[in-house]
C-alpha cells in the first residue's frame, strides 16, 4: 500500500541521516559487530536454556527460578556504577580484557553444570554475567 511505501521510505531516510555507512569500511568496527552479535547471541541464549533447565529439571517454581538468575542483573547495576567511573580513567582495552576473563570464568562455571549442583553455584554464574555485561556496554562510552 502507499502508507507502506511511505513509513519504509521515511523510515530509511531517517537511518541514512544518522548513521554514517563509511563506518562499514572499517574492519575494526565491522569485526566488533560481529563479534558483539556473536557473543550476544551465545549469552541470550544461555539465559534463556537455565531458565527452562531450572523449571524443568530441578523443578524449581518460576519465581525461584527468577530469584536464581537475579543476581546476574545486580551485577550489571554495580558493575554499571564502577565502570561508568573508570572510563574516562583507566584504558579502555583494560576493561574490555577484564570483561572478556569474567565472562571466560563465568562460562567455564557453566560447563560443569550438572543436575547435583546447588543454588549458589549458580548464582555465582549469573552475577559474573551481569558484571560483564556492564564492562561490554559501558566500555563503548565516550569517556
Amino acid at each position: 500500500s502507499g502508507f507502506d511505501r511511505r513509513l519504509r521510505g521515511r523510515g530509511l531516510a531517517a537511518l541514512h541521516g544518522r548513521f554514517d555507512r563509511r563506518l562499514l569500511r572499517n574492519p575494526n568496527y565491522v569485526s566488533g559487530i560481529i563479534m558483539i552479535f556473536i557473543i550476544g547471541m551465545v549469552l541470550f541464549a544461555t539465559r534463556a536454556l537455565l531458565a527452562t533447565m531450572l523449571q524443568n529439571l530441578f523443578g524449581y517454581p518460576a519465581s525461584l527460578a527468577g530469584l536464581v538468575m537475579a543476581p546476574s542483573g545486580i551485577g550489571t547495576m554495580i558493575a554499571m556504577l564502577i565502570v561508568g567511573r573508570l572510563t574516562g580513567k583507566v584504558d579502555i582495552r583494560i576493561l574490555l580484557t577484564v570483561g572478556f576473563a569474567i565472562t571466560a570464568f563465568s562460562c567455564w562455571q557453566m560447563i560443569h553444570y550438572d543436575l547435583t549442583m546447588t543454588q549458589s553455584s549458580m548464582v555465582v554464574f549469573w552475577y559474573a554475567l551481569g558484571v560483564f555485561a556492564a564492562k561490554r556496554i559501558f566500555s563503548d562510552c565516550p569517556g
